[in-house]
This record gives C-alpha cells, sequence and structure tokens, in this order.
C-alpha cells in the first residue's frame, strides 16, 4: 500500500506542476494508540464502527492532515 501511496502522491504532483490543476496529496492515518485496546475476537462490531468514526473525525480536522507517507521499515 505504500507504493500505491507513493503513486497517488506523484500523479498529485502531475497534475499540479505538468496540468496545472489544483490537485494536493493529504494522508490521515488511526493512531497506533487506537489498537491499544483492540478486542481479541476476528471482528468486532462496535470497535469496527468506533475505528470509522475516529476516521472521519481525523479526516475532517486539517490539522490531523500529512503529505508525508510513512516508512516501510519499522522505528526501533
Amino acid at each position: 500500500q505504500l507504493f500505491a501511496l507513493q503513486l497517488i502522491n506523484m500523479m498529485a504532483r502531475e497534475a499540479r506542476v505538468e496540468r496545472g490543476w489544483d490537485a494536493e496529496f493529504r494522508l490521515v492515518a488511526i493512531p497506533d494508540e487506537a489498537f491499544r485496546d483492540a478486542p481479541d475476537e476476528m471482528f468486532d462490531h462496535d470497535y469496527m464502527i468506533g475505528l470509522e468514526e475516529l476516521g472521519r473525525a481525523m479526516g475532517a480536522d486539517p490539522s490531523s492532515w500529512t503529505s508525508e507517507i510513512p516508512s516501510a521499515f519499522w522505528e526501533q
């Protein structure tokens, strides 16, 4: 998925630079802390709804946005 994010970022840049379109790349990711209390079950409907609501709230808040694509390597 990181490759796909890089591709989308390059497409937005090309649209902006080469074609003069108003295009931007912004990324929002649910923070790791949200998964600390994850249920042990394979699928928990209420937990998934909570993650979806968190994602929507973060997406609506420009301070949650970033244009930096995360590294494929784990931080030590």
